[in-house]
């Protein structure tokens, strides 16, 4: 249930409905992903390097960008967003994506910090199932990507290569 796990029974008493921890007699278990769409191909990740470092380079700021997903193919949405040096935050409205896309995940970029999610970007993820991918170290010549899945506020490490195809 939304508020706990909690077990029912049915026997020769009645039914009967309580609060658990656990239930003993199931095996253990444990979180995971399995991911099952492609990689972001480099096409597409050049695309938002491309953005991020045109942001960068004119307003010394982060940027966002939006994965979507529509017949097997990976595109990008960049929906209004309140940027610094160190941040940037955006809301999603209807009509910000195009009809028969799904939003899968985000993008964003750390401008000269590394490639990593901060507290902030796993706190801003936990409410966006999908892969979100960060791109760092734009003041220098090799570009830094952290990518991860993020499932009901869980983060998975994945390969990046697993993830995302880096452009050339």
């Amino acid at each position: 249930a939304r508020d706990g796990l909690y077990l029912r029974k049915r026997s020769l008493l009645g039914v009967s409905q309580t609060r658990v921890e656990h239930v003993a007699h199931l095996p253990s278990g444990s979180e995971f992903v399995e991911y099952a769409l492609p990689p972001v191909p480099a096409d597409v990740m050049a695309r938002v390097v491309g953005f991020f470092r045109a942001v960068y380079r004119a307003h010394r700021t982060e940027a966002a960008v939006l994965l979507v997903w529509r017949d097997g193919v990976f595109d990008l949405v960049v929906p209004p967003q309140k940027v610094t040096a160190v941040s940037v935050a955006f809301d999603v409205r209807d009509g910000d994506i195009p009809a028969g896309w799904r939003v899968v995940g985000s993008m964003h970029s750390h401008g000269a910090y590394g490639a990593y999610a901060s507290t902030t970007d796993e706190d801003d993820e936990a409410e966006l199932d999908g892969l979100h991918i960060v791109v760092g170290d734009f003041d220098r010549r090799r570009l830094g990507y952290a990518a991860a899945i993020v499932v009901d506020g869980i983060r998975f490490q994945l390969k990046t290569g697993q993830l995302i195809e880096r452009p050339r």
